[in-house]
């Protein structure tokens, strides 16, 4: 009842103040005498009912309205809670493979990353897979030398499938953004993606080692930066 007066306040103020002023019009005296006084308590007590009658009735499609609003945000929030607990259920995995598990794949390691002389840039091919339980969506990457980025994939509308198939990264990138250090160059690569339901959304970092032995990679190593990694929650229940 709170509820309805306090989302109702204006209204209900101008029927109050039609209740109080209709009847001091129909019934104040006037010396012209155009309406007798039975007549107006007659007219009084129609629009009285009528007035009441349009208030019972509003107050019940009011209620009506209300009931289905709390009805459809209820539905909103179980729909949300039950995308968060799947989400939490197949929350997608994607990870860098390092070198010496691609052996027995049917991807040359050889391949991972070359120095074209003739471009004068450095070719990388980077090999990911995702072990999650659920699909990652809108993967996009970022890679830095020396934390200077130097590669931006931007927003994809992609799919990566919680499946056993590798996926290859190849990108090339001038020899003026990139550094030789002992025959080894050093890579900050960032992967960002959501789940299928859009309510999560991931952020790895890897570092690799490129190891150049005549401008052609013989290996490289990786690991993951746990502390820069992280999961955003994308929305809230109830937004």
């Amino acid at each position: 009842m709170a509820k309805f007066f306090k989302e109702n306040k204006k209204m209900l103020l101008l029927f109050l103040a039609i209740a109080i002023i209709f009847p001091i019009m129909i019934l104040f005296p006037s010396p012209v005498g155009i309406i007798p006084y039975e007549i107006g308590l007659t007219i009084v007590g129609y629009g009285g009912s009528i007035l009441g009658g349009f208030l019972t009735l509003y107050g019940v499609w009011w209620t009506i309205e209300d009931n289905k609003k709390q009805r459809e945000e209820d539905q909103k929030r179980h729909d949300q809670e039950r995308k968060e607990d799947l989400a939490n259920q197949y929350k997608p995995y994607l990870t860098l493979i390092p070198a010496n598990n691609l052996m027995d794949s049917n991807i040359d390691i050889k391949e991972l990353g070359k120095y074209d002389s003739n471009e004068k840039s450095f070719y990388f091919e980077l090999v990911y897979q995702n072990f999650g339980r659920g699909e990652a969506y809108n993967l996009r990457y970022k890679i830095f030398h020396k934390n200077t980025p130097i590669y931006d994939s931007k927003d994809q509308v992609t799919i990566i499938y919680n499946d056993n198939i590798l996926h290859k990264i190849a990108i090339s990138i001038s020899s003026e953004k990139i550094q030789l250090q002992n025959d080894s160059v050093f890579l900050e690569v960032t992967f960002i993606y959501t789940d299928i339901y859009s309510f999560f959304m991931y952020e790895q970092h890897f570092f690799i080692e490129f190891k150049f032995k005549d401008y052609i990679c013989t290996n490289y190593i990786l690991y993951i930066n746990h502390d820069k990694t992280k999961i955003t929650q994308i929305y809230k229940r109830g937004d």
